[in-house]
């Protein structure tokens, strides 16, 4: 299997966990940190969304998404949770960009896979290794708001 594949499977199995990690949160639950220093569900969620539509931007896409200045790498939760969307509104935008996305990261060449990295990380300096450093970053990501489930009192994230 070519890593493009190998990929889009990833993509494709984190699209479909991000929507299980995020089932039965209400907006209440997913504004409150689960212990203090730690981002709430919200915020995780927004952020796989941020990360996301920069992935595909990357790919060659651009979708509209008009909250990456509240979900941007490196920042972390505000303690207002009203500044940021419902967290319904985050799943629909998830789901309206992912198809976009996704047929960007399809059609990469392999001329574009094997060129230089956007900006370094610990797996490799091409785009593919780039790629693959962020799928592995939703899949930490998605952790985090499948442990926060638990500690709610939800029922563990479905694989399915």
């Amino acid at each position: 299997m070519h890593s493009k594949d190998t990929l889009l499977a990833q993509y494709d199995m984190h699209t479909r966990l991000f929507l299980n990690s995020l089932a039965g949160f209400t907006d209440e639950v997913a504004n409150k940190r689960a212990v203090p220093g730690i981002n709430h569900v919200k915020w995780l969620a927004g952020h796989l969304l941020a990360v996301r539509v920069n992935m595909g931007k990357a790919a060659g896409t651009e979708v509209p998404f008009d909250w990456q200045d509240i979900f941007k790498a490196g920042s972390s939760a505000l303690d207002d949770a009203s500044v940021y969307p419902a967290l319904d509104v985050v799943i629909a935008k998830w789901n309206e960009v992912t198809p976009a996305i996704r047929a960007a990261f399809a059609s990469l060449t392999d001329d574009k896979l094997d060129s230089p990295s956007l900006f370094p990380q610990p797996c490799g300096d091409t785009f593919c290794s780039m790629w693959a450093f962020l799928e592995h970053h939703q899949a930490y990501t998605i952790g985090q708001v499948s442990l926060i489930r638990r500690m709610d009192g939800l029922e563990a994230m479905k694989y399915d």
